[in-house]
């Protein structure tokens, strides 16, 4: 799926939710620039994730994947 043309509000919901299952937490405990940047880059909402878990040392508490 190319993300780069869908609404900024859809990759923030996917991330989102990967980001609660994953480590039960949401981009309101992250922020928010480095989803509009990985939507910008062209990464996937799991890669923003993953750049988000890696950049706040976030620990996964379900893997969902």
């Amino acid at each position: 799926m190319n993300w780069t043309n869908r609404p900024f509000i859809d990759y923030l919901n996917a991330v989102d939710d990967i980001l609660e299952r994953r480590y039960g937490v949401t981009s309101s405990d992250t922020g928010l620039e480095i989803i509009a940047n990985s939507q910008e880059s062209r990464q996937t909402p799991r890669r923003c994730a993953d750049e988000i878990s890696n950049q706040h040392e976030l620990v996964i508490i379900s893997n969902p994947f």
